[in-house]
């Protein structure tokens, strides 16, 4: 990035100012994924959830496991490739897909407790940070919005 600031510079010296400031204003409207507290708290989430699951019989590996891993990973997953995204628009909507991941992610451990597998007293810590992330997803759904509403 300071590469390209430094790039910038040298064209806005050279009589391309105008080009110069356009290149500056794009790069500081990027976002980065990484920047966000929810990509952070969720991906931390992933790997609670995976020392969890290590304690589910064998017989649930390729099933409610597996289903398990898929809807956790796709929390922090779709966070990161919607900040990808060209618009706030799809921004959002991969943030929906993100906080409904989180809810099946709780149903699933809801099963696993109803099923035997897991305890609730295991599984409570994990639903406890689920409701953090959702409620921050939500908040971020609420602030996109109002920004897209605004324009």
């Amino acid at each position: 990035m300071t590469k390209i600031l430094d790039f910038a510079a040298v064209c806005n010296r050279n009589g391309f100012s105008e080009w110069a400031h356009n290149l500056k204003y794009k790069l500081i409207q990027m976002r980065n994924y990484k920047n966000y507290h929810i990509w952070k708290d969720s991906k931390t989430l992933v790997k609670e959830v995976y020392a969890l699951l290590s304690d589910l019989p064998s017989s649930e590996k390729f099933v409610l496991e597996a289903q398990i891993k898929r809807a956790v990973i796709s929390i922090p997953s779709n966070i990161a490739e919607g900040v990808g995204r060209r618009t706030q628009k799809d921004f959002r909507n991969f943030l929906y897909i993100s906080l409904g991941s989180s809810y099946e992610v709780d149903t699933l451990l809801e099963l696993t407790v109803d099923l035997g597998f897991l305890k609730q007293t295991d599984v409570f810590h994990i639903q406890e940070k689920l409701i953090k992330i959702q409620k921050q997803i939500s908040a971020l759904i609420s602030k996109v919005s109002y920004s897209i509403n605004q324009n």
